[in-house]
């Protein structure tokens, strides 16, 4: 059984995904994500995978919020977009990162290749925007 820390840090993936740090209203009304929402989810998923990675069974928190972020944040963004008529292409670049980090941890163990990809990632995020 994980201690309190470890529930804790799965109800935190939680809240920052679907709870009080929820993306949704953002990409629906402005077409972007909070400010650092992004890293902010990504280093969750860093600290999540390291102690959760190797385990057969995960709490739900974690796999509703990688799920979410995953599958469904680039939809809220195409609302915006549909909507507006606009685009934002800084806010294009980020849910291919947010899905990379969670696949990573959903499907794959720890591997030269997914660090590479985490790297590359990296140097996208942070490149300078307008």
């Amino acid at each position: 059984m994980a201690d309190e820390s470890h529930q804790s840090l799965a109800r935190n993936l939680y809240d920052h995904c679907l709870g009080s740090g929820d993306p949704t209203g953002d990409l629906i009304s402005r077409g972007k994500f909070p400010n650092n929402w992004v890293s902010q989810y990504r280093s969750l998923v860093n600290k999540v995978k390291n102690v959760w990675g190797d385990r057969p069974e995960w709490p739900r928190e974690i796999v509703a919020s990688t799920h979410f972020a995953s599958w469904y944040l680039h939809l809220r963004y195409n609302v915006w977009k549909t909507g507006s008529g606009q685009r934002n292409e800084q806010t294009e670049k980020l849910p291919g990162a947010v899905r990379s980090s969670s696949e990573l941890f959903l499907m794959s163990p720890a591997s030269k290749i997914a660090v590479e990809v985490q790297q590359n990632e990296d140097a996208l995020l942070d490149a300078p925007t307008e």
